[in-house]
């Protein structure tokens, strides 16, 4: 299962207002923007702290680095999520938290949580690399947010302001 950290920012009836100024597609285009840009500084930090080994090598070829993307996720209100993941590098969970199940003393049955592959998976000393890139990057990443959303909300708000299409 993966692990989500979720950060909201509350009581900024400055933010919210301006917001409110802007068409709500406007809004999260924003919002999202902003979000992006600071994800990429822990995606970035992910990439450079994950793994290589010749074990880190699907059988399709794909590496455990090139596939850490980040994506926005869609959502109906003027809200935006961003959200970093290995795609369809499912083995790195293995490595992120290895695959010995002390308590049951048990070796893991390979899945990438919707396909069954029927194959056991011996002890994998665990090897994080998206924890720690979050933890080293998270406050950078906020900055980077802040002074990002700023930004774009007034370059939109500007564009809105003189008749112009916000971008």
């Amino acid at each position: 299962m993966a692990s989500q950290t979720r950060i909201e920012i509350k009581g900024l009836k400055e933010l919210d207002a301006r917001l409110r100024e802007l068409p709500v597609a406007i809004g999260r285009r924003v919002l999202s923007g902003a979000l992006r840009s600071a994800a990429l500084r822990i995606q970035k930090e992910a990439i450079a702290r994950a793994p290589v080994s010749s074990a880190d090598v699907h059988k399709k070829g794909a590496k455990l680095r090139d596939s850490i993307r980040t994506a926005t996720v869609a959502e109906a209100t003027a809200s935006a999520t961003v959200v970093i993941h290995t795609g369809r590098a499912y083995w790195a969970r293995f490595i992120e938290f290895g695959t010995k199940n002390r308590r049951l003393k048990t070796k893991t049955i390979m899945s990438d949580g919707k396909r069954f592959y029927g194959v056991e998976v011996g002890a994998i000393t665990a090897k994080p690399f998206m924890r720690p890139a979050y933890d080293s990057k998270v406050r950078e990443a906020i900055e980077r947010f802040g002074v990002a959303l700023g930004v774009s909300l007034d370059r939109a708000v500007k564009r809105l302001n003189s008749g112009g299409r916000a971008k």
